[in-house]
């Protein structure tokens, strides 16, 4: 997931700047409520 986040985060310094690091802070939290269940 680190390395997917830092290829994110070269592509986003190339043009577009969403957030990289909210998009992954909502996945994660998406992924650990889901694997709770």
């Amino acid at each position: 997931l680190a390395a997917l986040r830092e290829d994110i985060r070269k592509g986003v310094e190339s043009g577009q700047a969403i957030a990289a690091d909210d998009v992954f802070d909502r996945l994660e939290k998406r992924y650990a409520a889901e694997s709770r269940k």
